[in-house]
């Protein structure tokens, strides 16, 4: 992901607008005097998850109920981040995140000057939330700045470097002496595999024994230079995120169908994402039109995919495609060349572009590239749970919620869904772009590691309630007339 240039942003606002207030005074919650000094300094380190990033961008109110800043409001205590003024900053040069207007997604709104975003610049210590979107593990322990992390420019935002040594996100942690961390680590390592529609171990996945020697080193260095307590999250599958499952989770799986011997195939489909029947006879088995795909065992089309379809006509046949195709399910070559040019009429009169031209891997992903993905998650988790037993470190479970929220499906569990915000904005927990958090997202991150430390510290502090979060993009519950018509803007995706 490329992301804004914003070199020598610290330094550059520290200069405009002079010395900093002094840092808020630390509360503590009403708990037992033995947990208290645990509780009175929460610190997070992580990625794009962490930081409240949501919609492709940064922005306060996001920023406001990132994960870790609602379990330090539930604990008390004073939470320092980089606070980003509207309109926001995203990973679109002059433009805001993402929004959601009349069931349609936008771009975001315009601004001339980043440097002024950035609401607490001067603060004359590290923040204590130091998530930087599109960090790796490898980046946590080496990077510094934009130069140093492969130009991105959120580094520069984030450390503020050279004003603390040009040191890391970790140096900054253990620099800012937290009694409790709260550490989610390594999504990176293997999100990249499923955005990218390419997962190579070594290439878009961080190789399981590199991911294992990075982990530890981190929470080694943690654990050697500070007394803090840390909770690390676990890490759910990434190929369940909307980005992945916007055409094949359960709520428009008729966008994949099973052809006999040449398998489940996607195939054109209408704009509630349903498959088209082109036997409009009244009679007789549907007849369903393959989407070209340049990879074979196609299981998920990803979401950027939308807008080609919708734009281009991506992966749409053409004529001699259809030809092939109906030839290929045993119609008569001559009645395949008659219906063909039929068949492109009829899509054309909907609205779609019949391109022939084929579905680059990058827009898509196999089942042998899905299955890549959760083996590495598998392994990464399993590194997570050695060094929690070797360690003594707190492991907040974010699998068992995020499946019971995946596998309810449309219903979702607990008064949100996992679905894409075309389907359902009323009840989803995913932001705008498909894979970041929402509000409601936050929330059931921030009630894992609540529950976790509950359970580790002898707490009873309570956890927030993700369904009090869902609506984001409503304000209330809209009916399924509109959510049908939100479903169909899917084209303005990334207009």
């Amino acid at each position: 992901m490329k992301h804004l240039s914003l070199l020598a942003l610290a330094a550059l606002l520290i200069a405009m607008l002079g010395c900093a207030p002094a840092d808020p005074e630390q509360e503590t919650i009403t708990a037992p005097k033995a947990t208290q000094v645990v509780l009175s300094r929460v610190a997070a380190i992580g990625a794009s998850f962490t930081a409240g990033f949501q919609s492709g961008g940064l922005l306060n109110e996001f920023q406001e109920n990132s994960w870790p800043n609602l379990i330090a409001k539930q604990y008390g205590a004073s939470m320092q981040q980089p606070l980003i003024a509207a309109p926001g900053i995203s990973s679109t040069p002059g433009r805001g995140p993402l929004k959601f207007e009349n069931g349609s997604i936008v771009p975001g709104d315009t601004y001339t000057n980043p440097l002024l975003l950035l609401q607490n610049a001067t603060l004359p210590r590290p923040y204590d939330n130091l998530g930087v979107p599109g960090a790796d593990l490898q980046d946590m322990l080496e990077a510094t700045s934009a130069t140093t992390a492969g130009g991105n420019s959120f580094y520069d935002l984030i450390l503020r470097n050279p004003n603390f040594g040009n040191t890391t996100q970790l140096q900054q942690l253990i620099a800012s002496n937290p009694t409790m961390v709260v550490a989610l680590l390594g999504g990176n390592d293997v999100l990249g595999a499923a955005l990218s529609g390419t997962a190579i171990v070594g290439t878009t996945i961080t190789p399981t024994a590199d991911f294992s020697s990075r982990f530890n080193e981190i929470i080694d260095e943690i654990q050697s230079k500070t007394n803090a307590v840390i909770v690390v999250g676990n890490l759910p599958a990434v190929t369940n995120l909307p980005y992945v499952t916007v055409l094949s989770n359960a709520a428009y799986s008729g966008v994949f169908q099973d052809f006999g011997p040449l398998g489940t195939l996607p195939v054109v489909f209408d704009g509630n994402f349903q498959a088209i029947n082109f036997n409009t006879s009244g009679s007789g088995a549907p007849l369903y039109l393959p989407l070209l795909t340049a990879e074979t065992g196609v299981k998920h089309l990803l979401l950027p995919y939308l807008s080609e379809y919708q734009g281009s006509g991506l992966g749409v046949p053409d004529s001699a495609a259809i030809v092939s195709f109906l030839v290929s399910i045993g119609q008569d070559p001559a009645v395949a060349q008659a219906t063909a040019p039929l068949l492109v009429l009829g899509m054309q009169a909907n609205g779609l572009t019949p391109s022939g031209v084929a579905i680059p891997g990058n827009l898509s992903l196999t089942a042998t590239e899905e299955a890549t993905i959760v083996n590495s998650t598998n392994e990464f988790n399993q590194v997570i749970l050695t060094a929690a037993a070797q360690k003594s470190i707190v492991v907040a479970d974010l699998i068992t919620p995020f499946n019971a929220v995946v596998s309810g499906g449309v219903a979702g569990s607990g008064g949100i869904s996992s679905v894409f915000v075309l389907v359902n904005p009323a009840t989803t927990m995913f932001s705008l772009d498909g894979f970041h958090p929402n509000d409601a997202g936050m929330a059931l991150i921030a009630k894992a590691y609540i529950e976790a430390m509950n359970q580790y510290v002898g707490t009873a502090v309570p956890a927030p309630n993700p369904a009090d979060f869902a609506g984001q993009y409503t304000g209330t519950v809209i009916s399924d007339e509109v959510i049908g018509i939100a479903a169909r803007q899917a084209r303005a995706l990334f207009e």
